[in-house]
C-alpha cells in the first residue's frame, strides 16, 4: 500500500435535516497504477442500545439496534454483485470521486449519545483491493430532528397549574399556602428563558418562595423477552429559586422568566425512536423554612427545532452546540471518538488534552431580550388573602403604558423620547447644579425596575430665595420615583411661570401644570 498517497472522505456540511441531501466527494491519490475492484460508500442511520443486567446470577449483555438509513454506493469499479474476474486498473494520480444520498422526507430522530443507547448517522466508504486488506474510511455527520416547531399552535397555548396546602384551620391564625404557575407558551428552543410567572399566597407564619426545575427524562427500551427491558435516567438540567414573600402576604413573582435559562440538550423525542425516548418537564415547587415541599406543580415543556418567531420582527439566528455537561446526551462521550489516550486500568488524567473526533451538536438560539419591565417582587406585594391577624399592605409598581405626559398642550406616550421633557427650564437658586440631563425623565442610569416603589421626597426650591416646608402649596412636593420611567429626582420648580407648563394624566385624573411645572403622580398597577 505504500503507493496510495491519500484516501480521504469529505462532506460538504456535517449537520442535515430530514430530506436534505448529503453531498462529498472521495478523495484518491495513488503514485501508481493500482488495481481496486471498487470504491463503495455504505450511509447508515442506526439506533443503539445496549446495557448489563444479572439474571440467574449470570451477569450479560443486552443489546438492540434500529435502522433508519441503510443505503450504499459503488462510486467507482465493478458492482459487488458482479462475479467476473475482470479487476478494474485505476491510472495514477489524483482522482475525485464526488455522491450524493438523499434522506428521506419521514422524522428522523436526532444524533444521540449516551452510555445506555445512541443514535449515530455516518458514512464509511471502502476501497476494495483483491490482493491486500481493504482500506475504510467513516465520517459521522449530524442529523437536526424531529421537526418540532415552536409556532405550532399546541406550543403557543398557555399552560397552568395550582397547587394548595392548608397548613391549619383560620381560628389558629394560619391561612393555607397558595401557589400558581403560569408559562406563556410550552414550545422552546435551546438557549431562550422559559416565559414563566408565579404568584404566591403566603398564609402561614414563615416566608415562602418559589423553586423550579426543568427535568429532562430519557428512557432507554429493548424490546426483548415478554415485557421487554427499560431503563429510566433522570437529570436536573436547569433550576431557579425566587423571591421570598413575607408571611400574611401574596406577590406575583415574574423574576424565574430572567433565571430559568434552557441549557444546549437534546429536543424532545417521543414516539420517533423505539429505542430512546426523550421528554422534558418543568417542576414548581413551593418552600417555606419549615417545609421544603409544601406544594409541587408539574407543567409540561417541549424543547423545539425551531425557534419561537414574533410577526414583522428579525428571525432569531439559529446557532449549533454541543450539549451541556448536566444533561443526557452531552456528559458521555464514546471511546470511539478519543484520540490520545490509552486505558491504563486507573484513574483517568484530566492533565492529558483529549481529542474528540465527534460529538452532535444541537439548535441554539441567541435571542436578544426584550427591556425589562418593572415586575413585582418580595418588596411589593399585595396581601390577597383574609388571614386573621395579617396586615393589609397596599402597594403599586410603576408601569410605562400607564403612564402620558403632556408639553403646553401635546400629549406624548410614554414610549416616546421622554429625555426632551428634562430639558424644560426650571431655574433654581441653589441646587441647579445637582441635577444633569441623566438624573431627569429618560436619565436611565438610576431609573431601574429594582428601584423602590416608595415615594421620593425632594424641596423644589424658588427662584429668589428657599421655600421652607410647609410655607405654601409648592413648599414641599412628593416625586414619584417611578422607577419603569427612569425618573430618579425632581426638578426644582420657579416661581415664575415656566417657559413651558408640562402636566401629567394618569388614570386618577389631571394635575394642571401651571403651579408646578412638573409633578408625577400615580400610576396603576403593572400587568402582564
Amino acid at each position: 500500500m505504500d503507493f496510495l498517497q491519500t484516501f480521504d472522505l469529505d462532506l460538504d456540511k456535517e449537520i442535515y435535516y430530514a430530506g436534505e441531501t448529503v453531498s462529498g466527494r472521495v478523495l484518491v491519490e495513488n503514485t501508481e497504477n493500482m488495481r481496486f475492484t471498487g470504491i463503495r460508500l455504505h450511509i447508515r442511520g442506526k439506533a443503539h442500545a445496549e446495557w448489563k443486567i444479572t439474571r440467574a446470577g449470570e451477569r450479560r449483555t443486552i443489546r438492540q439496534d434500529e435502522h433508519y438509513i441503510d443505503d450504499r454506493q459503488t462510486l467507482w469499479g465493478k458492482e459487488a454483485s458482479d462475479d467476473s474476474n475482470h479487476v478494474p486498473i485505476m491510472p495514477r494520480g489524483s482522482h475525485t470521486f464526488p455522491f450524493e444520498f438523499k434522506l428521506p422526507e419521514s422524522a428522523l430522530p436526532c444524533s444521540f449519545e449516551s452510555k445506555y443507547g445512541t443514535i449515530r448517522y455516518y458514512i464509511r466508504v471502502t476501497l476494495d483491493i483483491p490482493y491486500a486488506s481493504c482500506p475504510q474510511g467513516v465520517k459521522y455527520f449530524t442529523i437536526i430532528g424531529p421537526h418540532i416547531d415552536c409556532m405550532d399552535e399546541r406550543l403557543l397555548t398557555p399552560a397552568q397549574g395550582t397547587a394548595k396546602r392548608n397548613r391549619c384551620s383560620l381560628c389558629c391564625g394560619k391561612g393555607p399556602l397558595l401557589m400558581r404557575g403560569m408559562m406563556e407558551r410550552t414550545g422552546y428552543c435551546c438557549g431562550e428563558n422559559v416565559r414563566l410567572k408565579v404568584e404566591i399566597q403566603n398564609g402561614g407564619d414563615h416566608e415562602a418562595w418559589a423553586r423550579c426545575q426543568l427535568v429532562q427524562h430519557v428512557e432507554f427500551f429493548i424490546n426483548k423477552g415478554v415485557l421487554g427491558l427499560t431503563k429510566e435516567i433522570k437529570h436536573v438540567i436547569a433550576e431557579a429559586e425566587s423571591e421570598r414573600v413575607a408571611p400574611h402576604n401574596s406577590s406575583t413573582l415574574h423574576s424565574l422568566s430572567d433565571r430559568l435559562h434552557v441549557p444546549v440538550c437534546p429536543p424532545t423525542m417521543v414516539e420517533v425512536c423505539g429505542l430512546v425516548q426523550i421528554y422534558y418537564s418543568l417542576q414548581l415547587f413551593l418552600e417555606t423554612e419549615q417545609d421544603r415541599d409544601a406544594a409541587e406543580i408539574n407543567l409540561p415543556i417541549t424543547i423545539a427545532t425551531l425557534p419561537f418567531r414574533i410577526p414583522n420582527t428579525p428571525t432569531p439566528e439559529v446557532h449549533y452546540e454541543e450539549p451541556a455537561e448536566t444533561v443526557e446526551g452531552g456528559n458521555y462521550i464514546s471511546s470511539e471518538f478519543q484520540l490520545g489516550q490509552v486505558y491504563m486500568g486507573d484513574d483517568t488524567d484530566l492533565d492529558i488534552d483529549r481529542t474528540i473526533i465527534y460529538r452532535p451538536v444541537y439548535v441554539t438560539i441567541r435571542a436578544s431580550r426584550p427591556p425589562s419591565v418593572c415586575r413585582s417582587t418580595a418588596s411589593s406585594r399585595t396581601n390577597l388573602l383574609q388571614v386573621p391577624g395579617g396586615s393589609r399592605v397596599r402597594n403599586m409598581t410603576r408601569s410605562r403604558e400607564n403612564l402620558v405626559v403632556h408639553v403646553n398642550g401635546s400629549r406624548h406616550s410614554s414610549h416616546e423620547d421622554l429625555s426632551r421633557l428634562s430639558r424644560v427650564h426650571l431655574d433654581s437658586s441653589e441646587d441647579h447644579g445637582r441635577y444633569s440631563d441623566d438624573d431627569s425623565l429618560g436619565g436611565g442610569a438610576r431609573g431601574a425596575c429594582g428601584g423602590k416603589a416608595e415615594p421620593e421626597r425632594v424641596p423644589l426650591m424658588s427662584r429668589g430665595s428657599p421655600v421652607r416646608e410647609g410655607e405654601g402649596p409648592v413648599g414641599m412636593r412628593t416625586a414619584t420615583s417611578a422607577a419603569a420611567m427612569g425618573v430618579a429626582a425632581a426638578a426644582p420648580a420657579a416661581t415664575s411661570p415656566p417657559p413651558m407648563a408640562a402636566w401629567v394624566e394618569t388614570e386618577q385624573g389631571q394635575c394642571d401644570g401651571q403651579a408646578t411645572p412638573i409633578e408625577i403622580v400615580d400610576c396603576r398597577l403593572s400587568s402582564v
